[in-house]
């Protein structure tokens, strides 16, 4: 799927990767009471990137959540030629402290791809040395996205050779020609464990008769799946409407 919207230009994996804790139980009125550290590229100086960054990573307050399960959820950011730039998130409540990978490479196809580096990610963060994790950055910043990314052949792999002490990352390449599974892709099954079949029946008519939908969730990871799921589903609608 293409889109007027979508960068056309991704030369990198991603723009930048950090670790953004939160020191503070509440909001302040610069920083939303986070610090932020860039673990890569050092040089990353895009100032209005990184304020928007913790504003995503943290837009509520999180001294009330209520487990201290991993939660992993997406936020897209636009800039002034109206094109995307996507985040994905993995939040440790335990720490409060939430790893974040901005890149161009779009969610509808990479989220579940990303939330599984950002699981090895943090595995090398929590295990390893700085320079495992400076091994591991490099290595994934200067992959050749291109060739995945206009070369795309079925079943082809990603593979990280940094860092294979502590686990070696290799997965797979997002394959927009194939239907998503309940066995691949972790939005789509959080969207199904969270909605029972008697549910979706209505939320498919409602999205049918265009009707506005409003989601709530006290986990933001499960609110994004929700939320992205649906809007996929509307997308697949509309097709269907098409061939009719």
């Amino acid at each position: 799927m293409t889109s007027s919207r979508l960068r056309s230009n991704v030369a990198t994996y991603f723009d930048v990767c950090c670790e953004v804790r939160r020191t503070l139980p509440r909001f302040d009125s610069q920083n939303r009471g986070c610090s932020l550290n860039i673990l890569y590229p050092p040089g990353f100086d895009d100032k209005a990137l990184l304020k928007s960054i913790p504003q995503f990573c943290f837009p509520c307050n999180s001294e009330n959540d209520e487990s201290d399960a991993v939660q992993l959820f997406t936020f897209a950011l636009t800039d002034a030629a109206g094109q995307y730039t996507f985040g994905y998130c993995r939040y440790t409540p335990g720490i409060n402290t939430c790893l974040c990978v901005l890149s161009g490479l779009s969610a509808s196809l990479w989220a579940t791809h990303f939330y599984k580096f950002l699981n090895h990610l943090s595995n090398v963060v929590n295990n390893g040395t700085h320079e495992d994790i400076e091994a591991l950055m490099i290595n994934a910043y200067c992959t050749d996205i291109q060739q995945y990314v206009e070369g795309q052949t079925s079943g082809a792999k990603l593979t990280l050779n940094a860092c294979t002490s502590i686990g070696k990352f290799s997965e797979d390449i997002p394959d927009n020609t194939k239907l998503p599974t309940l066995s691949t892709d972790k939005i789509m099954l959080e969207f199904y464990n969270a909605i029972n079949e008697r549910q979706m029946i209505p939320l498919y008519c409602s999205l049918l008769k265009e009707r506005r939908i409003i989601f709530t969730s006290r986990k933001l990871g499960q609110f994004m799946c929700l939320c992205r799921n649906t809007a996929a589903l509307s997308i697949s609608l509309a097709e269907l409407v098409r061939l009719v």
